[in-house]
């Protein structure tokens, strides 16, 4: 019985690192791609084209909704666990 507990006490805690973890990178490539695009606009605005402008702007877009999706699961699955909680403290 207890080791089972401390199995399902190790895997959500891993579930969570990796879930940290995943964001941490959407939010990195997101930083990078943003900082690529305005130091190539800054450097020479003649190299840029407007499908590469679009491209980018449109992949920058992209990051932002998957980015603030992932978000919005976390923090509704934290919801979730801390409502499971409460109710297995009630009883």
């Amino acid at each position: 019985m207890i080791n089972s507990l401390l199995l399902i006490l190790l895997l959500s805690f891993v579930k969570l690192l990796v879930e940290d973890s995943l964001l941490f990178i959407l939010m990195s490539m997101e930083m990078i791609s943003m900082m690529a695009f305005f130091i190539l606009l800054m450097s020479n605005p003649e190299a840029l084209s407007l499908t590469s402008c679009c491209i980018t702007m449109l992949t920058i877009m992209i990051s932002e909704s998957v980015l603030g999706l992932s978000m919005f699961i976390s923090l509704m699955r934290t919801s979730e666990s801390e409502k499971m909680s409460s109710l297995s403290l009630n009883y």
